[in-house]
């Protein structure tokens, strides 16, 4: 700690011209450093808690004091302790130098306790050596920094934080500071655990029905040599729309990576094509999907094939589905083409829950879009999905 001092200058021996008290801390603070061999220095001020200095030695340069979060009155200030985040200051080489009162209400204890890299003990164990590199990685880079991770909190729990980070340059593009953000995001963790579960949930169970369907077809027509092959062929369909529904779920790149579209496409049509069936063809050309890609595409193409079983081309025996796939350099379009079904009349006057969850996941998911034309020979629909999107 620096003390106050008491004595009092005369005006008239005071000198005209005073040097900056800013410019005296900093000969001050490079002195205290090079006294105790140390990298850095923060001081404190007892009748101004509000108020912390930093000090880290720049080789090659005048050291420059880390800027801080400060306006020209108390606004500001104010400002950032009522954003609901964590907000943080660190000088160039990553020691914090401030951080907001939303630091005491997440972590207890009063905000200065994290400054340096004192931060770095509130990190779970588990999590240190991660957050440790990213941090030093960005520091090294000069790049922004983001990062999932646990800190202990004010009752001594771990909660999941979203690490934010970004570098400041002064005119000649030299990192003067960094200015972040720590965001709560365990309640979003925990409800995408909860999704991930009740859709595995969901998945084991429709799996479990189809199962039991095959088996009472099998049992039913057990010993009916005439209807053997029928069975074969219904069970084989069933399998394979059991197939096809796992490709609409929700998948990561560990649970499936990246597949070829016509792959994807053909397995998904497979269980209303036959044997020698030439009804449904695919055609074009071919790319690789990511996961997310896969399981919008795939939510799409197989209510697409089930309307077309309900009501369109497959509902007829000369119905035909066309789907083709053509690929540039910006976007994927992929087109569905029905004919030899009943007429069609014009567009539906509603719109069912599934054409519009499908239209949604396209547009959602893949900044894509879904174009109908309801020709009297039957549905042409257009999936447009821009190429940049098809790897996640």
């Amino acid at each position: 700690m620096i003390p106050q001092s008491t004595e009092q200058q005369d005006p008239e021996t005071r000198p005209a011209v005073e040097t900056p008290p800013e410019a005296l801390l900093a000969v001050e603070m490079e002195r205290l450093m090079r006294l105790a061999g140390a990298s850095g220095v923060s001081l404190r001020f007892d009748d101004r808690p509000d108020l912390v200095a930093g000090r880290h030695p720049q080789p090659d340069a005048e050291p420059v004091p880390a800027p801080r979060p400060e306006g020209d009155g108390p606004d500001l200030a104010l400002l950032i302790d009522t954003i609901p985040h964590i907000a943080w200051a660190a000088d160039p080489n990553g020691g914090i130098t401030f951080m907001n009162a939303r630091f005491r209400d997440y972590l207890g204890g009063d905000p200065r306790e994290g400054y340096g890299a004192h931060w770095q003990a509130m990190i779970h164990p588990d999590d240190r050596a991660v957050t440790a590199a990213a941090w030093s990685a960005a520091l090294s880079a000069g790049t922004d920094h983001f990062i999932e991770h646990r800190i202990r909190t004010r009752d001594g729990s771990y909660r999941w934080f979203a690490s934010r980070g970004i570098p400041v340059r002064d005119a000649a593009g030299t990192v003067v500071a960094w200015y972040g953000t720590a965001t709560d995001i365990e309640d979003e963790k925990r409800t995408a655990e909860a999704v991930a579960l009740l859709s595995r949930e969901l998945v084991h169970r429709i799996k479990n029905i189809f199962a039991v369907v095959s088996s009472l077809v099998r049992f039913t027509f057990r010993g009916n040599a005439a209807a053997r092959d029928g069975v074969e062929v219904l069970q084989e369909r069933l399998a394979a729309l059991s197939r096809a529904h796992d490709s609409v779920r929700p998948q990561t790149a560990t649970s499936r990576p990246e597949a070829e579209l016509q792959a994807l496409v053909r397995a998904l049509l497979s269980p209303y094509r036959g044997p020698g069936d030439d009804r449904l063809t695919v055609s074009g050309d071919d790319i690789a999907i990511g996961p997310r890609t896969a399981a919008s595409l795939a939510l799409v193409l197989h209510e697409q094939a089930t309307n077309a079983v309900k009501y369109g081309a497959l509902s007829a025996p000369a119905g035909r589905v066309a789907v083709t796939v053509a690929v540039d350099a910006d976007s994927i379009r992929l087109t569905w083409t029905e004919t030899g079904g009943p007429a069609v009349a014009g567009p539906p006057t509603r719109r069912g829950f599934g054409t519009d969850l499908a239209a949604r996941s396209v547009a959602d998911q893949l900044s894509g879009q879904m174009v109908y034309d309801w020709r009297p020979e039957g549905l042409a629909l257009e999936i447009h999905v821009p190429r940049s999107a098809t790897l996640g």
